[in-house]
């Protein structure tokens, strides 16, 4: 897909509408001393035109730039950055280690992104998240090198404040991209997939080759018995990042080898869902290159080490049933 070429589309898929309460939160300045000033939006776009982790010249993309010396800011028209801001001040004040969140802010005005203008086209307002940057490396690049102790891991189905999951969330998507949930029952939860799941088998047929639709069909008719088939275990409702993956993980190393601290970026998934959905995510390879596996997710992926939590055989299964046949859609 083009993207930017049809920017209402773009934001009836992704822009989630946030409650006055919520809205209420911003803009957001962190309490105490800050290690300098809180960068302007026109300090941003400054350093935004030396590059950034993911440039791409889209209007309404959400890019990260570096700002010297201790600031890396978010940006994004789309109202999605403001929930990962809403969830990275709930996971502090639960005591996970997230980058900090200095402040949030939006501006209209300023073109961050170099987006190219043409006639007649105004800026949209930006959503600035202004955290701290960690100076340290992805998980990627040194976790072969861990030990195999390094290497372990050692009510109600929705996003934080009781709140349902975006429509664009692969999960639970259907055609009108209307948020879903939360739901208070693993049944309820499981008709939501369901529905997702024909909704994707519908987008997935109307488009695909003949031999494909016998393979998407079976599936198809598997799904529910599957979901439905797991112990209590596997169903109890876990807090889960939803994108997690080994490039959103970065390590930075202690005064040895063994001595790390592991930050987790991208909160904007954090949910409450079902035990194995995190582990199906994970096995599902996303965020690396052209959907291929990286190396550390399939060594996690073929030991196991991961699934420990999972307690059972089937549970395993159906993650990877899950992953093969949904989590690429």
């Amino acid at each position: 897909m083009e993207l930017g070429t049809n920017s209402e589309e773009l934001k009836r898929y992704y822009v989630t509408p946030l409650s006055e309460d919520l809205r209420a939160k911003f803009p957001y300045l962190r309490e105490g001393n800050l290690p300098r000033p809180i960068p302007t939006a026109q300090e941003v776009e400054a350093a935004a035109a030396l590059g950034s982790l993911n440039t791409f010249k889209i209007r309404l993309a959400t890019n990260v730039y570096r700002v010297p010396d201790v600031y890396a800011v978010k940006v994004s028209a789309l109202s999605e950055i403001l929930i990962e801001a809403l969830n990275m001040m709930y996971l502090e004040k639960m005591g996970i280690r997230t980058p900090k969140l200095y402040a949030v802010f939006s501006h209209r005005g300023c073109n961050p992104h170099g987006y190219p203008l043409k006639t007649g086209q105004v800026l949209p307002k930006y959503h600035y998240l202004v955290m701290e940057r960690i100076d340290g490396e992805l998980l990627e690049h040194h976790y072969a090198g861990y030990s195999p102790q390094l290497k372990e891991a050692p009510e109600y189905y929705g996003m934080i404040h009781e709140r349902g999951f975006p429509g664009s969330s692969s999960l639970f998507q259907i055609k009108e991209y209307a948020p879903r949930g939360p739901w208070h029952s693993y049944d309820d939860l499981v008709d939501a997939m369901v529905e997702s799941a024909r909704f994707s088998c519908t987008n997935i047929l109307n488009g695909s080759r003949l031999t494909q639709h016998s393979s998407v069909t079976v599936a198809y008719r598997s799904l529910e018995y599957m979901l439905r088939n797991t112990d209590a275990q596997a169903r109890r409702p876990t807090l889960a990042h939803l994108d997690l993956h080994s490039l959103n993980i970065i390590a930075k190393r202690g005064s040895s080898d063994e001595d790390c601290e592991v930050v987790i970026l991208d909160w904007y998934s954090l949910g409450w869902v079902p035990a194995w959905v995190q582990i199906a995510h994970f096995m599902n390879c996303s965020g690396y290159k052209d959907g291929a596996c990286s190396p550390t997710q399939q060594e996690v992926m073929y030991t196991y080490n991961v699934l420990d939590r999972l307690k059972g055989v089937n549970n395993i299964a159906l993650a990877e049933w899950w992953a093969e046949n949904w989590g690429h859609q």
